[in-house]
């Protein structure tokens, strides 16, 4: 388990707009089912990642919710991992993002 953090931010400058940034399949993702209520982003990146300041790369492996908060009861939420390489996969396409 991964406790270091990323900070999507410092890779971008204070007026820049960050993208969506779509997150690989993997065969090594994690797979948890939405409790309405009581699930949060936070709580999900804390149990797999050893953090909770990564809920938003959970939010952008799940880019067919909005937020958590249109997530409906039961569904199914994937979470990438392991998280050194998502971490890495996310770093290489701001990286090509920024050079467009």
């Amino acid at each position: 388990m991964a406790t270091n953090t990323f900070n999507i931010y410092n890779y971008f400058t204070a007026n820049q707009t960050i993208p969506t940034l779509l997150i690989s399949k993997r065969n090594t993702d994690k797979f948890e089912n939405w409790a309405e209520g009581v699930t949060t982003m936070d709580m999900l990146s804390y149990k797999y990642y050893g953090t909770s300041l990564q809920g938003r790369i959970i939010q952008m492996a799940n880019p067919e919710y909005s937020d958590q908060f249109s997530i409906p009861d039961g569904k199914v939420i994937r979470i990438p991992f392991p998280f050194d390489a998502v971490k890495q996969e996310l770093i290489n396409k701001i990286n090509q993002y920024n050079q467009e």
